[in-house]
């Protein structure tokens, strides 16, 4: 990240943006390699963050 960061504000780089062509088989696959990972279950399982303890001071986490 830090490298595009450093380009981005280089003589000549592109302007801020993507843009890309939405009517080529690179998009295409693109849109499909989106939808199978989409359709994968989650990495995570989302319940085990839901049940975080609150503390009396509303803060969930106990470092302070």
């Amino acid at each position: 990240m830090r490298q595009l960061i450093d380009w981005s504000t280089q003589p000549g780089a592109p302007e801020p943006g993507i843009v890309l062509a939405d009517e080529t088989p690179e998009f295409a696959h693109l849109e499909l390699q989106i939808a199978r990972a989409l359709a994968q279950p989650p990495r995570t399982l989302p319940h085990l963050a839901a049940r975080l303890p609150v503390h009396g001071d509303g803060c969930t986490a106990r470092c302070c």
